[in-house]
C-alpha cells in the first residue's frame, strides 16, 4: 500500500511538471527592468522578443535595468549578473542604472567574439540617442534588434572592425589572408635552405671535388 502510495504521489508531481509553461523552466527573464522604465506591457512584450532572438541564435541577449549599482561598477554590476543567473555560456548583456545615470555591457562566449569595441560602439549609437531622450522602450528596441544583426552577421563569418570598407572583415577572408601570409614566408625561408644546399653538385672529375 505504501508503494502504491508513493508511486501515486510521483505521478502526481510529474504530471504537474509536465504541464507548467515552459517559460518557467527557461531560467532567469531576458527583460529585467528593475528600474521601472518601462510599463508592464512594454516589458512583457520586450521579453518575449529578446527571449526569441536568444533562442534563435543559441546567444542570450538580456538587457537590466536597476535602480543603484551598489557600489560596484557598472561592469562589475553587469558581469557578475550574467554570470550569477541562468544565462547560456554564449550572451551580451546591456545593464542599465538609474541612480548613477549609469550603463555597461556584459559579454561572454561567443559573444567576445562577435562584438569587438568598434562593434559595441556602433551597436550602441542608436540606444543611445534614446537613453538620451529618456524614451527607454525605443531604446532598448533598438538595442534589440541591433544585437540580432551584429550576432546573426558574425555567425555567418562577418565582425565589425575599425578599418576597412564599412569597417567589415569576414572571418573566413582574415584566415585565408593569415594563411596565405605563412605559406608565404615559408615559401621564402624554404627556398633560401634549397639555395644553401646548391652548392653541392655534380661534377665529372675527382679533381674538382678536391
Amino acid at each position: 500500500m505504501k508503494k502504491i502510495k508513493t508511486s501515486l504521489i510521483l505521478f502526481l508531481f510529474l504530471l504537474m511538471l509536465g504541464s507548467m509553461p515552459l517559460t518557467s523552466l527557461a531560467g532567469e527573464s531576458h527583460m529585467v527592468d528593475g528600474a521601472g522604465y518601462l510599463t508592464e506591457e512594454e516589458a512583457i512584450t520586450l521579453d518575449a522578443e529578446l527571449e526569441k532572438i536568444s533562442d534563435k541564435l543559441d546567444t542570450d541577449v538580456v538587457i537590466v535595468t536597476v535602480n543603484s549599482l551598489e557600489g560596484k561598477t557598472a561592469t562589475a554590476y553587469a558581469d557578475d549578473y550574467y554570470d550569477y543567473n541562468d544565462f547560456r555560456p554564449d550572451g551580451i548583456l546591456l545593464l542599465l542604472s538609474k541612480e548613477e545615470r549609469d550603463f555597461a555591457i556584459s559579454t561572454t562566449g561567443f559573444g567576445i567574439a562577435a562584438f569587438t569595441d568598434y562593434g559595441l560602439e556602433k551597436l550602441m549609437e542608436k540606444p543611445l540617442k534614446y537613453l538620451g531622450q529618456d524614451e527607454y522602450f525605443k531604446a532598448f528596441n533598438e538595442f534589440t534588434t541591433e544585437a540580432d544583426y551584429f550576432i546573426t552577421e558574425a555567425k555567418n563569418g562577418n565582425v565589425l572592425y575599425a578599418d576597412g570598407a564599412e569597417g567589415e572583415k569576414p572571418i573566413g577572408m582574415m584566415l585565408l589572408l593569415a594563411l596565405g601570409a605563412g605559406i608565404a614566408v615559408g615559401l621564402f625561408w624554404t627556398r633560401a635552405d634549397k639555395n644553401a644546399l646548391e652548392s653541392v653538385r655534380y661534377v665529372p672529375e675527382a679533381s674538382d671535388y678536391l
